[in-house]
């Protein structure tokens, strides 16, 4: 029973980790702030705009990271200035 849940928990633990190190990259790069900071000036701060290059921008990176990643990576919070 227990080694049943310890092999369904390894693919968890290896995704996890993986996110860990995309989120770290990304804020240490600052690509997440340079993305959205690009996309709200292209947009010119309307809403449908920023939308769609949202769309697009996530459709780009899904190409190259998990989904799971990708999901992180786009509803990433930038902090508080």
């Amino acid at each position: 029973m227990l080694g049943k849940g310890a092999a369904a928990a390894q693919d968890l633990v290896v995704i996890c980790g993986m996110i860990g190190f995309i989120i770290g990259a990304a804020s240490l790069t600052g690509f997440g702030m340079k993305l959205a900071g690009a996309i709200v000036d292209i947009s010119g701060g309307h809403l449908l705009p920023v939308l769609v290059l949202s769309m697009v921008a996530s459709l780009i990176l899904g190409m190259g990271i998990p989904t799971t990643g990708n999901y992180i990576m786009m509803a990433l919070r930038p902090p508080p200035l």
